[in-house]
């Protein structure tokens, strides 16, 4: 689901992967 990926990104401006 990239929706809840999305809304991560826009929050926190980088996706989930980056933020591992």
């Amino acid at each position: 689901m990239k929706t809840l990926q999305d809304l991560i990104k826009n929050l926190t401006g980088v996706t989930v992967e980056e933020q591992k």
